[in-house]
């Protein structure tokens, strides 16, 4: 943005009238076959870088208008050029004083305007990016839907997941069940609770929630006659000794790679085998093992003192 302009004061105007000359002159001879007599008029500037070039010339400017037959006709055209030369440049350096202020506030409006429709057309572009981005992912996921599977080697059964998608409205939430495994005893004879879900058929079929009730009832009532009292059973024991109880961490060093969970949940006793069956949380899986086939992965009480217990504590 340009400075604004200073008005010109008695002390810094130009001296046009001093500085511009006039004078009426023999017009230029060359090679001409008439030999009439002519004037012409010539204004220069005393301050050129060249005083002596003419920056007015009339035959130059009107061409035979401006040969004069007559000197004092000469004469009054050259008062006239002048007057109106001189009046020109003084007008030009008013124009300049009294604009460049009004100009410089005018440029600061539409500089921001300026600013203001570049946001724009920044956000209108951004909006527009994004637009084909949409444009290209649902193209993507019509013709490449990204389905996953979950089939945990330390779980059970196994589930086919949706991927969320923008087609299907589900981005941000999680992945949708398309299908999954049909439920399946683990090994020997099932407990009652999954005896009562595999009889069940649909949770809201009022006929099946007795069948299940009735089914594990009849069933806990075998069992109990046939367990051993509670103070009989042996203490539950990882594969190195230790105890477990419910919120231990454990890990599964069968499986490969080993994994780690929580134990949810001690469950039956199976006095045939000698085992007890646990339910550990892990990875959002729920898991089975036997007890010998986990190990506890706590760290190890302590004393009171803020040393561990034992022998190396001597």
């Amino acid at each position: 943005m340009n400075a604004p302009v200073t008005p010109p004061t008695a002390e810094t105007a130009t001296p046009w009238p001093e500085r511009i000359h006039a004078r009426v002159e023999p017009k230029h001879g060359g090679v001409q076959l008439d030999l009439e007599p002519g004037f012409v008029v010539r204004l220069y500037d005393r301050q050129a870088k060249d005083p002596d070039a003419p920056i007015f010339d009339s035959q130059w400017k009107h061409g035979q208008q401006g040969v004069f037959g007559d000197e004092a006709k000469a004469e009054e055209f050259r008062d006239r050029i002048l007057a109106a030369t001189i009046a020109m440049h003084q007008s030009v350096e008013a124009e300049r004083a009294r604009r460049g202020p009004i100009a410089a506030h005018l440029q600061v409006e539409h500089l921001a305007k300026r600013d203001a429709e570049r946001a724009k057309a920044s956000a209108a572009t951004k909006r527009a990016k994004e637009a084909q981005d949409a444009c290209d992912r649902l193209s993507r996921e019509a013709d490449q839907p990204e389905i996953t599977i979950e089939c945990n080697p330390s779980g059970r059964g196994w589930k086919v997941l949706a991927s969320p998608a923008l087609v299907d409205g589900t981005l941000g939430a999680d992945p949708r069940l398309l299908e999954r495994s049909p439920k399946r005893k683990r090994r020997g004879k099932a407990t009652d609770e999954e005896d009562a879900a595999n009889d069940a058929q649909d949770p809201a079929d009022p006929e099946a929630a007795p069948k299940a009730s009735k089914s594990r009832n009849r069933r806990g009532k075998g069992k109990s006659a046939e367990a051993p009292a509670p103070e009989d059973l042996p203490p539950v024991q990882d594969a190195q000794g230790q105890e477990l109880r419910v919120g231990s961490e454990v890990e599964l060093p069968g499986l490969k790679p080993p994994v780690r969970g929580k134990l949810a949940e001690i469950g039956q006793y199976d006095t045939k085998a000698g085992r007890w069956e646990l339910v550990v949380e892990a990875d959002g899986d729920i898991l089975r093992p036997w007890a010998d086939e986990c190990m506890r992965i706590e760290p190890e009480p302590q004393s009171a003192s803020g040393w561990p217990d034992g022998p190396e504590a001597a």
